[in-house]
């Protein structure tokens, strides 16, 4: 691979970007939710499958043992060496396939969504890796003649691996039965080897569809079910938008060119046939979420070596182009309000610029350290996921989060609220003023304090006395009502049933 890395300004550029996104994008929102999955070696979660936090556990160990537990820096670094994996297996792969290999690699480098996934720690990073080993195996398992079953096996691990990652994983599944239904000479492959390894996936697969159905078939019924799946929008507008940020200016011309190509093999028929798939529940959903994408950039660069391998020349000054234009920007902000540069509150809405300097100030430990006193003694509880996790992370010994969102629920899997009757706690408030009448609600007594960091007061409340009976009627009972009694998918048992 390294003799392959040409373009040495193209990649210095790629590697500036990444160091600038890991010193001022701060760990928040989903990613320190995913990260603090890794709390405790959890079945399954809330909202997804368990892989991720099985990840996230074996990081946070090893992080333990060297010191670096509550930093989320092996998260990061794990993403990072997935990236540069990812790259060369393509390489390698790309080379065998006869075609140069550098104009293809910083074409795919160069992909704004290839950047942004493989520097944070998110289930789709995890995804696209996995996507990527399992579009290889299939193809191995399809093409060779030789250690065919070892392919097969290596395929159905990585199907699996994908779908206890993140249930979307099945799309490019999806795409390859549209490809091999569509073409021939795969008939034999598709009800032969392509069975087997959908059986061998299945196994662990129903493992974790068991662990759903003793628990609310909770993943299930979240991404099937408790998701409100109205009209977001124009859905094949998104896949558009999709296809260009997750895949850059070759999942463009792999669009473009596929289609008429007099040469179509195994990686653009799969790639037509993902193509298809995705426009589908584009159509159906009328919406389609960027992240679904994630394994986009690699089947693209592989359709176009298939097929029209000279067009990478072209690719790559587009590819720099556009993700300069995105993500240049984007560190600029940061980089601003990292340093404090820039006040949001100057420019934006005060509870939005309240969200911003929350998420920074706990970013850099400055909220997280004025809180600890605080915290001593008393459960420490967020009104949102995100904000939780950055606690849960920051090493906290009691956390949870209240919350009526359908969104990040993990506390209901993790905290049993009859047994935090009477505790005393510390609120933090999702806006800038503390909600004095919730405040009254869930509490004996309260007093709000204020905190202060570099960028902001940060008002909390000292809640004595948290009332469970108050809390369960008014904010658990209607959950169960609009969430969990609604689920679409049957279940055996449900952890919720304890309240009722």
């Amino acid at each position: 691979m390294l003799r392959s890395l040409s373009y040495p300004w193209s990649w210095a550029f790629v590697l500036l970007v990444s160091g600038l996104f890991q010193l001022f994008m701060p760990i928040a929102s989903d990613e320190a939710y995913f990260i603090a999955w890794g709390k405790t070696l959890l079945p399954g979660v809330y909202d997804h499958p368990p892989l991720p936090g099985w990840v996230s556990y074996g990081l946070r160990a090893i992080g333990a043992w060297i010191g670096l537990e509550q930093h989320g820096v092996l998260h990061r670094l794990f993403s990072f060496g997935l990236g540069g994996l990812s790259l060369w297996l393509v390489a390698r792969r790309i080379g065998a396939m006869g075609a140069a290999v550098g104009p293809a690699l910083i074409v795919l480098a160069l992909v704004p969504g290839t950047i942004l996934m493989f520097n944070l720690y998110l289930n789709d990073t995890l995804l696209g890796f996995l996507a990527l080993v399992f579009l290889l195996a299939v193809e191995q398992a399809f093409q060779a003649k030789r250690n065919v079953w070892v392919a097969v096996f290596l395929a159905a691990l990585a199907f699996a691996a994908m779908l206890l990652t993140k249930y979307n994983g099945a799309l490019v599944f999806l795409g390859m039965i549209v490809a091999f239904a569509t073409w021939r000479r795969a008939w034999g492959f598709l009800f032969g080897r392509m069975v087997v390894i959908s059986l061998i996936a299945l196994v662990p697969f129903a493992a974790h569809l068991w662990w759903n159905a003793q628990n609310c078939s909770v993943n299930l019924a979240f991404n099937f079910g408790f998701r409100d799946a109205a009209a977001a929008g124009y859905g094949p507008l998104w896949l558009l938008l999709t296809i260009v940020f997750m895949a850059g200016p070759a999942g463009v011309l792999a669009m473009w060119y596929t289609p008429g190509a007099e040469r179509v093999g195994f990686f653009s028929r799969v790639f037509l046939g993902t193509l298809v798939v995705m426009l589908g529940i584009s159509i159906w959903r009328r919406e389609f979420g960027i992240n679904w994408g994630a394994p986009l950039g690699f089947m693209a660069v592989f359709a176009l070596v298939e097929i029209r391998p000279q067009v990478f020349a072209r690719a790559r000054y587009a590819g720099l182009t556009l993700t300069a234009l995105i993500l240049v920007p984007l560190m600029a902000l940061m980089m601003a309000l990292q340093l404090n540069l820039i006040r949001l509150q100057d420019y934006r809405p005060d509870k939005v610029a309240h969200t911003a300097d929350r998420i920074l100030d706990l970013d850099n430990g400055d909220l997280i350290e004025l809180l600890r006193p605080l915290a001593d003694g008393r459960v420490l509880v967020a009104m949102d996921y995100g904000t939780g996790a950055s606690f849960d992370n920051a090493g906290f010994e009691a956390v949870t989060v209240l919350s009526k969102s359908v969104f990040g629920r993990n506390q209901d899997l993790l905290t049993d609220f009859r047994q935090l009757d009477g505790r005393n706690m510390l609120l933090i408030p999702l806006g800038p003023r503390a909600d004095v009448v919730l405040a009254e609600a869930l509490f004996d007594s309260f007093e709000i304090t204020t905190v202060k960091t570099a960028r902001r007061s940060y008002q909390v409340v000292i809640g004595s006395g948290f009332s469970y009976e108050n809390y369960r009627e008014t904010w658990i009972m209607p959950v169960i009502t609009n969430l969990y009694d609604k689920s679409p998918i049957p279940y055996r048992a449900c952890y919720m049933d304890k309240y009722r």
